[in-house]
This record gives C-alpha cells, sequence and structure tokens, in this order.
C-alpha cells in the first residue's frame, strides 16, 4: 500500500493486489535485466528428458543475455549495485538501510520530489531489486 510520504511498498513475504510472480532467483534476475536494465534475456525453458536408463531427469530453464551469462542481480551486491548505477543515471537517489535483522530496505526517491518507491526484503540485492522493479511500475510477489 501507499504511506503518508507516497511511498510504496512490497515485501519479499508477497504483496496481494496486481502483482507479477516470478519464480525465485532466475525469472527475477530475468524481470530486473528486461525492465530495469533494458536488456534482451534469452529463455530456455526446463524440460524432461531421459537418460540412458529410462530415467526422467528434469533440466533446469537456462537465463542468458544476447553478451553471455545472465547476472544474478537478486543474489550478488554487485550485480544488485549495476541497478543502481542505472537508476541513479537517470536521476534517482537511492537509499539502504537495515531495519532489523531480518529486514533491509531499498528506497529510491526521484531527484525532483521527496515521494518515493521503496521494498523491504531480506538481503539487500533483493531490496534493491524489489524496488527497482516498482520504479517501472512492476511489482513482484514472491
Amino acid at each position: 500500500g501507499r504511506d503518508r510520504r507516497g511511498g510504496h511498498l512490497v515485501s519479499a513475504g508477497g504483496s496481494g493486489g496486481d502483482a507479477v510472480s516470478a519464480a525465485p532467483d532466475r525469472e527475477l534476475d530475468a524481470l530486473v535485466a528486461e525492465k530495469v536494465m533494458s536488456e534482451n534475456v534469452l529463455r530456455q525453458p526446463a524440460f524432461v528428458a531421459t537418460n540412458a536408463e529410462g530415467e526422467a531427469i528434469e533440466v533446469p530453464a537456462v537465463y542468458s543475455l544476447s553478451g553471455g551469462p545472465l547476472p544474478a542481480y537478486s543474489r550478488d551486491i554487485d550485480a544488485a549495485w549495476q541497478v543502481v548505477e542505472m537508476l541513479r543515471s537517470e536521476n534517482w537517489r537511492v537509499s539502504l538501510s537495515e531495519i532489523n535483522q531480518f529486514d533491509r530496505n531499498c528506497r529510491f526517491t526521484p531527484e525532483d520530489t521527496s515521494a518515493y518507491i521503496y521494498a523491504l526484503a531480506p538481503s539487500p540485492a533483493l531490496t534493491i531489486c524489489l524496488a527497482a522493479l516498482l520504479v517501472r511500475g512492476v511489482e513482484v510477489a514472491l
């Protein structure tokens, strides 16, 4: 929901409402790449194959960018910081803080206003990703 100061909150526990459901990790990373970083993500869907013994084995989905591997934006703070730098280049200010032992807060504020968008999650990288997607109008329910 919205608070008195114009912030928008999404938590890693889910938020209800109109939200995109993302598979953990790689699908979230793909959303960040597409919606925030303006990258084209190549997806090879998961499938079931049969091994030499006739047993079914699941082959996981593979995500990549046209120029190489998909960064782990939601798990790697160095990759997540690329997201911060992208939004800074668009005149968004960022603030990161630790709320308690379980929650980290990332707040993005446009330079010309005091309204802001923020998200809470257990890790800084995930929090950055959730808030950045909100900046782009994408709410993710994990």
